[in-house]
């Protein structure tokens, strides 16, 4: 039942029966935080290994290394994708069992409204769109280097 209450999306104002299902303010601000830190450090994982990527097929001779190279792209592309959605499941999870002292102030208004849909799209859309120009990258510079 708990684990339920992490997958599936909250619209609107706890209802009666979910009231009981809120945890302690302390323990959803500490999660919060956690989760915050997960998706910051997730991001800025992803980027350093998606701007290396980038910098080894802009800079180096790719054509040996041309299978392992697409097989990072995918890799930090899969990592840029699952991380996040991660970090957006949590955040639901959060949403939903959020505490009501907080759940009534502007804040806690204003998170009911979080369009995470629109997050984890956008999320997918660039990180699929980063990875398919590297490896069009990667496949142009091979068949460059072959002329």
């Amino acid at each position: 039942m708990a684990s339920t209450l992490f997958l599936r999306p909250s619209f609107g104002r706890l209802n009666e029966q979910e009231e009981n299902r809120t945890m302690e303010t302390s323990t959803w601000v500490a999660m919060s935080e956690s989760n915050n830190a997960s998706i910051r450090i997730s991001g800025l994982a992803y980027l350093l290994a998606s701007s290396a990527l980038m910098a080894i097929i802009a800079f180096a001779d790719t054509d040996p290394l041309q299978f392992p190279l697409f097989v990072m792209v995918v890799g930090t592309a899969m990592y840029g994708i699952m991380s996040f959605e991660f970090g957006m499941q949590n955040g639901l999870g959060l949403r939903a069992s959020m505490p009501r002292e907080i759940a009534d102030t502007q804040i806690g208004k204003d998170a009911e409204k979080a369009p995470f849909t629109l997050f984890r799209i956008t999320n997918f859309a660039l990180v699929t769109l980063v990875a398919v120009g590297q490896i069009t990258c990667l496949l142009y510079t091979s068949d460059a280097a072959d002329e």
